[in-house]
């Protein structure tokens, strides 16, 4: 059920994405009203529904085999623990007094004998004890985590909820327009989690050059590409076929173009990065959202791509 939820939220934020980013000829207060409420409720809480359902389905994975291996393998509740370990301090306490007995009585060889005896069972106790003591540490420990874990999601459950209920009075009839809620507290709390979600989700993408020398027309230069560390067969093959089909001396923009600095640039500004020429929005648009790269790295992009426009100026 999670899975099928994370996939229709991924759905929406391409859907979002498409009708803000690539229809510039719909215009008019209803459209343009309607873009701006998309792109500052709607998609904020599709990101928010969609990273809360993955954090319930991981923690409901989870939770039983951190407990098996962090806790117990049989089930432990703490007021059974704490009743026997008051239990076992009772008895050990007992020992302890007959232990006192024994040797202000001790004499002969059957007085001894009960003396170890004796000491043997506090022994016993006491491991017994140490072992119950260190079982309702280790649940302790385990319920302040899980508890942490679930507070978590709760305040994203939270987030999610108010922004959900900012939804149903977004629709002004008298006006035709959509408005967009003064209050976004909610938003700024998904935003939070959607960076740490993209930071851990984020593979490392690296392209090595491998070159081969003495080939028809001079050096080989063959793109590999590796994820997470990992050859990627597909994604090699896809840029090596994407430089080799347009035959252009400046492999490097292409390279860019696989990473997306080349794409996401022509959908903020509608041209190629390096040539300036006009492109098509929409075809650009499309390219991101077919990709399997994904595009968290966005801010950092546009940054570098403004500092290398005023490089080339």
């Amino acid at each position: 059920m999670c899975r099928e939820q994370i996939q229709s939220y991924q759905s929406l934020q391409k859907a979002i994405s498409q009708f803000t980013l690539t229809t510039p000829n719909l215009k008019g207060a209803t459209y343009d009203s309607a873009k701006a409420y998309f792109s500052n409720v709607l998609y904020p809480l599709a990101q928010g529904g969609m990273i809360l359902s993955e954090a319930v389905e991981k923690a409901v994975s989870a939770f039983p085999e951190e407990y098996l291996s962090q806790v117990d393998s049989i089930d432990l509740k703490q007021s059974e623990l704490e009743e026997q370990i008051r239990e076992i301090n009772r008895l050990l306490n007992e020992a302890r007094e007959i232990r006192t007995q024994l040797m202000s009585t001790a004499t002969g060889e059957t007085s001894l004998f009960q003396l170890g005896s004796n000491l043997v069972v506090i022994g016993m106790y006491t491991d017994v004890k140490k072992k119950l003591e260190e079982k309702l540490r280790k649940l302790l420990l385990f319920d302040a985590r899980s508890t942490l874990i679930f507070l978590e999601i709760d305040s994203l459950r939270k987030a999610v909820a108010k922004g959900i209920e900012q939804t149903k009075t977004a629709w002004n009839g008298a006006t035709g327009t959509f408005t967009v809620p003064n209050d976004l507290s909610w938003k700024t709390t998904i935003q939070e989690k959607w960076t740490t979600y993209e930071m851990e989700k984020e593979p490392e993408i690296d392209i090595r050059e491998e070159v081969y020398p003495n080939g028809p027309n001079g050096d080989i230069v063959i793109y590999n590409v590796y994820v997470n560390g990992v050859y990627d067969d597909k994604q090699s093959n896809e840029l090596n076929t994407m430089i080799a089909k347009n035959q252009l001396k400046e492999g490097l923009h292409f390279v860019g173009e696989f990473v997306l600095i080349n794409d996401i640039y022509r959908v903020i500004n509608g041209k190629d990065w390096l040539s300036g020429e006009e492109s098509s929005r929409l075809k650009a648009a499309e390219w991101l959202a077919l990709t399997a790269i994904p595009v968290s790295k966005l801010a950092k992009i546009a940054k570098e791509i403004k500092a290398g426009d005023k490089g080339r100026k």
